[in-house]
């Protein structure tokens, strides 16, 4: 009975396991014939199994030994009698009080036997005293002298913590920062731990020294297995949480997840600076005489999972965290370190590379915990509190000059952070009022004085300058605030007057983060200056090299493909999903336009194949020529699928349809196929549905895999391709509703090409497939995730994190696009986010979600990295609470 009652205790136990246990105390009152202990087992809850005859005990049974006093003992009924003051309070049985009360005097517990009711000796143990009037905080602090009980009580089922409630509420207001760490976070005042501690870790040093002191000579007794475990459990609790979140994001992720640990795993999977424990290093023939060079390249490897965790950090953080309005915004830095066999000090990786991005992406994280509710209210003036502390001598100390460096890139990535406030998606879908829109914002951006925005864009840092442009705008997006128009003007060349882009040498990135940051602000404005611009910028991109910037390398650098997608992006932002009634653009004829871009003709120096009227229009543009084909044409596929987004316009759909003739689909892109296939699927977007028929109907009919025929690698390519973007198109149709069927089709897609991934290649075109299949995985991960967002499924984070190992084939493309996803399926600590999939929503997250992932943390070639935080404009809260 006191297994029974441990196991009920703790609150991860199945209710399954405890049903079956308690039907085995039954059977074993009826065979004994323990008639009275059979009726009080029922009295208490049990529930006999349905297959049971008879729930009384048989009388024929009763045996001559009355060994039947009825002893059946329940916590709870012993707390609330102990707790009520009225009656003398008694001690709670125990294995070594058993043997007294059935009258056996030589009754010995087994070994391992105390462990089994170990959690319900220590609860029994701290109401006991609380019963007999002593001092609370003293009974605390007693609990703090050994950590095992206050791991144990975190176990405990919600009835049993509900009899604490009333103790800890009254000692919440009488802590004092003399009280141990584990003690003010049981009492949820964390507010006394960062004060305190620096105090505990001088405690920490001291005890550890005194515990040197007693034993010189190395020699510890033996340790029992449950001890072994108990101390593994303790330092996985200790490093648990390494950030101080808010109560109530607790309260909501411990309420959906208390039956198991996903959670915890999720956050351990995502720890920054937690080192990594390996037992192998790389063994290769390069390596094989030389262990330390081995270990550097693991280390390096190691280096492009850790670099690309902050991504999936800010997902998974996602306002959970308290500011703290009097200091500076703390920002967790990215630490590759790993502790080998053998060795006592994990090794730390260091590189001379430009570790810029990363650092950017750290404090993207940073300002994404903080609780979105609570910076909406911050002045400006907190953000300049944040500012870096610049080094006063840079000649003779080198290091500082880095430090300051690393620090402008993370302060870079929190000025983005305060600009990704997310506004109710669906009113804004439907509100045309521009001035009931900029009613409706706040934060520290969108209220930055004139003077504030200067200081920054002066100091000609280029991380700096993209995060404020980018945050700016999407603090105003929709809006079409003309400050913030006029200040993004400035960083695009052909809208400057001739001979000033000299004087401002901006990098590609800087333009590319500027144009973004326009159809941002004139989002679903359709707005003819604007639309006439992107379209020239669009047509007229030719390849170009670096800016030339004068400060040498710059983190900020990109190319012209990176610029020329920017520029799609931002033409179907400003006619998001209203192709179909741009009436004052139809002369333009933006469909026709764009589809000669893609087919690589000449839009404008040609007369168009209509009346001579819309061929007049078209001469605007009459000269312009794209001088090379592709790189207009990932944009200007964006332009036509976000501008005829959910229209189910069949006409523009075609436009992007996949090559009809094999040679014409040997001879593709299949990068560019996929591209074409998910803008086309999302203008059709209600003729999605959730079935293999559909996924199958994506796919052009000469990669249709058939029972007679056996694909070539090249088609399987193109297949996968497409088999993903349809996965893709399905997610984001499906975001956060956990749609049964859409996600098994998805897992179905993504073990097939985990499979093809892992493939060991073979030939020159096996590892063209496997790499296509580990690019397509990357894209349907994410799938998987965002038709779960918030949920914390499962089966789709044993799929993610299988993902998470260090492999020499992975790149820190691939590890951030799996930490991505891993971060939405625990969007916000989970239970409280979900994902919009609202028209802009779907928009965004093909931005943020660009299905073609960085090869390195420096790689800004084709998508700036720093879009792809726009998820945070989707976000909606799901969680509804009641309250009494």
């Amino acid at each position: 009975m006191l297994v029974y009652e441990d196991t009920a205790l703790h609150r991860y136990e199945p209710p399954d396991r405890v049903a079956k246990l308690g039907h085995l105390l039954l059977q074993f009152a009826a065979i004994n014939g323990q008639t009275r202990t059979h009726q009080a087992l029922l009295r208490i809850g049990l529930v006999p199994p349905a297959d049971s005859e008879t729930t009384e005990a048989p009388a024929t049974r009763q045996r001559a030994v009355d060994r039947d006093p009825a002893i059946v003992p329940s916590l709870a009924k012993w707390a609330l009698s102990i707790l009520d003051g009225n009656a003398q309070p008694e001690l709670f049985p125990t294995l070594e009080h058993i043997g007294n009360l059935f009258g056996i005097t030589d009754a010995e517990p087994v070994f391992g036997a105390r462990d089994s009711t170990k959690l319900l000796n220590v609860t029994a143990n701290v109401l006991w005293q609380l019963a007999l009037d002593r001092d609370p905080a003293l009974v605390l602090r007693q609990l703090a002298s050994d950590k095992a009980p206050m791991l144990l009580l975190r176990q405990i089922t919600i009835d049993m913590r509900w009899l604490l409630c009333s103790v800890i509420e009254t000692m919440q207001q009488k802590c004092v920062s003399s009280w141990p760490t584990n003690i003010l976070t049981l009492l949820g005042r964390h507010d006394m731990i960062s004060n305190t501690s620096d105090a505990v870790s001088t405690n920490t040093a001291v005890s550890h020294r005194d515990m040197l002191a007693n034993n010189s000579n190395g020699l510890t007794e033996p340790k029992s297995i449950v001890e072994i475990c108990d101390s593994v459990l303790d330092q996985h609790a200790e490093r648990k949480h390494t950030w101080t979140q808010s109560p109530r994001a607790r309260e909501f992720s411990m309420l959906v997840f208390n039956r198991d640990l996903r959670l915890e795993e999720a956050e351990r999977l995502l720890d920054l600076s937690a080192p990594t424990y390996t037992t192998t290093v790389l063994d290769t023939a390069d390596t094989a005489d030389d262990p330390d060079r081995a270990k550097t390249q693991y280390l390096g490897l190691l280096a492009r999972r850790v670099l690309a965790l902050p991504l999936g950090q800010s997902l998974l953080r996602y306002s959970s965290r308290q500011l703290n309005p009097q200091g500076a915004l703390p920002i967790d830095l990215p630490v590759v370190a790993a502790q080998f066999r053998g060795n006592k000090a994990a090794s730390t990786w260091t590189s001379d590379a430009d570790m810029s991005w990363p650092l950017f992406h750290s404090g993207v994280a940073a300002a994404l915990s903080v609780e979105r509710d609570q910076l909406r209210r911050e002045h400006p003036s907190w953000v300049l509190l944040n500012w870096p502390t610049e080094p006063t001598d840079t000649q003779d100390d080198p290091n500082a000059i880095k430090e300051f460096d690393a620090a402008l890139a993370s302060h870079a990535g929190f000025l983005l952070g305060m600009g990704l406030l997310p506004r109710d998606l669906e009113t804004t879908d439907k509100c045309d009022d521009t001035s009931e829109q900029q009613r409706n914002i706040s934060g520290p951006l969108s209220n930055m004085p004139p003077w504030q925005t200067f200081k920054y864009l002066s100091k000609r840092h280029g991380l700096t300058s993209i995060a404020l442009l980018l945050g700016c705008a999407c603090a105003h997006r929709g809006t079409m605030n003309s400050s913030v128009s006029k200040i993004l003007s400035l960083h695009i060349p052909n809208l400057l007057p001739p001979g000033s882009s000299e004087l401002m040498l901006l990098s590609y990135g800087t333009q590319a983060a500027a144009m973004l940051g326009l159809g941002l602000l004139f989002m679903q404005s359709q707005n003819r200056r604007m639309v006439e611009v992107m379209l020239h910028e669009l047509e007229s991109v030719e390849v170009r090299g670096t800016s030339g910037r004068l400060d040498g390398v710059d983190p900020a650098e990109s190319t012209a493909e990176c610029y020329s997608l920017a520029s799609g992006f931002s033409l179907g932002l400003v006619v998001l999903g209203r192709g179909l009634s741009t009436k004052t653009l139809a002369d333009l004829r933006l469909l026709d336009t764009l589809s000669a871009m893609i087919s690589g003709g000449r839009s404008g120096a040609a007369p168009a194949p209509h009346t001579d009227k819309d061929g007049a229009e078209l001469d605007a543009f009459a000269g312009l020529s794209i001088s090379s084909s592709g790189l207009s044409n990932v944009g200007a596929v964006a332009a036509i699928g976000l501008a005829f987004l959910g229209t189910n316009y069949s006409p523009a759909a075609q436009r992007l349809a996949a090559p009809t003739s094999l040679q014409q689909l040997r001879t593709a892109d299949p990068f560019m196929l996929l591209w074409k296939t998910l803008m086309q699927q999302l203008i059709m977007l209600d003729h999605i549905e959730p079935t293999l028929s559909w996924i199958e109907s994506t796919v052009p009919n000469a990669c249709i895999i058939s029972t007679a025929n056996t694909l070539a690698p090249d088609l399987y390519r193109i297949r996968i391709h497409a088999v993903a973007a349809a996965c893709f198109a399905l997610a984001l149709k499906y975001a956060g509703t956990e749609d049964p069927h859409a996600h098994s089709i998805i897992v179905g897609v993504f073990d097939e090409l985990e499979l093809a991934a892992t493939r060991p290649a073979l030939d020159y075109e096996s590892s063209l497939t496997r790499a296509a299949a580990q690019s397509c995985l990357d894209i349907v991960c994410v799938s998987a995730a965002l038709v779960h967002a918030g949920s914390g499924d499962i089966a789709t984070m044993k799929r993610l994190r299988a993902l998470h190992g260090v492999n020499a084939n992975r790149s820190y493309g691939n590890h951030m696009a799996s930490h991505m996803a891993l971060g939405i399926l625990f969007l916000g600590g989970g239970a409280r986010f979900t994902i919009s999939r609202s028209t802009q929503s779907i928009a965004l997250l093909v931005v943020a979600l660009f299905p073609r992932f960085p090869q390195h943390y420096t790689d800004n070639c084709e998508h700036l990295q720093a879009w792809r935080h726009l998820w945070a404009l989707c976000v909606v809260p799901r969680c509804l609470v009641v309250r009494d």
